[in-house]
């Protein structure tokens, strides 16, 4: 059951991510940047909790990074900027390949 939830809130926020990442690629500006928020909150909160996180210790590691962009893609999404869409594609792909490569070790 732990684990059933745990992949259920991983799979959550990657899917947040991916909504956050359509929106923005559809112009949708202002609920991709609310989306992609959501994204990065969840993100910290999770590699802030530790041991008690969804997130593996090297998944926390190996995801960590993407938070440096948040500030950047915010912004961008805030100004309407279509350059938030390959930022925002760019961290999913970063997001499931840090999840799943982390996992298959």
């Amino acid at each position: 059951r732990d684990a059933a939830q745990r992949q259920l809130h991983l799979s959550q926020m990657q899917g947040t991510l991916a909504s956050a990442a359509i929106d923005a690629r559809r112009g949708e500006y202002e609920p991709a940047r609310q989306t992609a928020s959501e994204f990065f909150t969840a993100l910290r909160g999770q590699i802030d909790a530790g041991g008690e996180s969804a997130l593996t210790a090297p998944q926390r590691e190996a995801t960590a990074p993407l938070l440096t962009r948040r500030d950047e893609v915010i912004t961008l999404l805030a100004r309407g900027d279509p350059a938030a869409a390959e930022q925002l594609s760019d961290i999913y792909v970063a997001y499931r390949k840090a999840l799943n490569e982390v996992q298959a070790k």
